[in-house]
């Protein structure tokens, strides 16, 4: 069965289920709905998020917007694009814009030409929504994924981590959480620039105030 764990401001509902990851299974899981008169953003992708939405909510807290983020352990593009998982969050949470951070789990894959077709249907599947894909950031070269996600998203929409230098934890991959906030904040800055296609808002925190925000964990399908 698939194990999906579900965080919201602080609480932690555990669902299993034995169909994976389909609309009709989802919808059983209740959760209370995001207040629909704050400006929503989602965030959703891979294990990446873990550490960078902790930091990610204080900018929301910070500006007046409603964060939700949709963590994937161990997904990859193939899955967000053939599965219905990323169309059933986009319809429960009907976000303003949104954020993704996808690719860390392929980055020296060598089947390019698949991956765009995947990479196609996630920009497809987001449709007329403002979107920024933020780069997995690379602990060593990849094999041209983050060369292939840009020309798909073009350059306004696309964030590269691929140049920060960042602490990591004993993995020497995932970004400590010294770290993952000095991400955020170089995100948080570019998205607010006018390097942005689609600028947003996003001052500085001015004091610590995490956790009010919607997290939704999904756990590797095998």
């Amino acid at each position: 069965d698939t194990l999906v764990s579900i965080a919201f401001n602080d609480s932690l509902l555990r669902v299993t289920q034995a169909d994976s990851l389909k609309p009709q299974s989802q919808k059983q899981i209740k959760v209370a709905a995001p207040d629909s008169t704050k400006f929503r953003i989602m965030i959703f992708g891979d294990s990446m998020l873990e550490k960078m939405s902790r930091s990610l909510c204080d900018y929301a807290m910070e500006n007046g917007y409603d964060l939700s983020s949709v963590m994937w352990y161990s997904s990859s593009t193939k899955l967000w694009a053939e599965t219905d998982t990323l169309q059933y969050f986009l319809d429960r949470i009907q976000p303003d814009y949104i954020l993704l951070c996808l690719g860390s789990n392929e980055l020296f894959v060598r089947d390019l030409n698949k991956r765009e077709k995947y990479i196609a249907t996630i920009v497809s599947k987001i449709s007329h929504r403002p979107f920024v894909w933020i780069s997995p950031p690379n602990w060593k070269p990849d094999t041209g994924l983050n060369d292939l996600i840009i020309t798909q998203v073009g350059a306004g929409r696309y964030f590269d981590s691929r140049h920060l230098e960042l602490d990591r934890i004993s993995d020497r991959v995932h970004p400590t959480a010294e770290a993952a906030a000095i991400w955020v904040d170089t995100i948080a800055s570019w998205i607010s620039s006018p390097q942005a296609r689609n600028p947003l808002p996003m001052n500085r925190p001015t004091e610590e105030r995490r956790r009010k925000y919607h997290q939704y964990v999904l756990q590797p399908v095998n």
